[in-house]
């Protein structure tokens, strides 16, 4: 094309044609670590949800196992909680363990710890014995995502400690 001066201009084709490919080759760069991003985001998120389920299973298992003296003892009914309370994990995957000692809840004597099962153990009046449960729950995760190097699998757990008053 020319203008009425003899001036050459060039078409809008010709002066586009060196960066059309630019655009696709920086797509091409920037969608895989997008991807990867978003990935990681996922997995992140599945973690965050698995480790509150693990909390709150420790949580109620404590305090069902607060609630009387049978059930302080009960590792068996402790588990069935606590699998029950992390039902989106799964079944048979949830491992409770149970620690418990005892004291005196008065504030005069000295705290000091004893085996719950010690017999005769008493506190002075008018203090009473109080039993602290502490429940450790795990339960394993496997990401989506495998990197090399770094174990296939992990173990998140959960702690939650419960007084019960005897």
């Amino acid at each position: 094309m020319t203008d009425g001066k003899g001036q050459v201009y060039k078409t809008m084709r010709f002066e586009w044609g060196g960066q059309s490919g630019q655009a696709l080759v920086e797509m091409a760069l920037t969608v895989p670590m997008l991807v990867l991003l978003l990935l990681g985001a996922v997995e992140f998120g599945r973690v965050a949800y698995i480790s509150i389920q693990v909390s709150n299973a420790a949580k109620a298992a404590a305090q069902y196992g607060a609630q009387t003296l049978d059930t302080a003892v009960d590792q068996a009914g402790m588990q069935a909680v606590a699998q029950a309370d992390a039902s989106s994990l799964a079944a048979g995957t949830v491992t409770v363990n149970l620690s418990s000692n005892c004291s005196c809840s008065s504030p005069d004597t000295a705290v000091t710890p004893f085996a719950c099962n010690t017999p005769g153990a008493s506190c002075p009046s008018p203090s009473h014995i109080e039993q602290n449960i502490t429940i450790v729950v795990s339960a394993p995760f496997n990401p989506l995502i495998t990197v090399p190097g770094l174990p296939n699998s992990f173990n998140l757990t959960g702690t939650a400690v419960q007084k019960r008053l005897q």
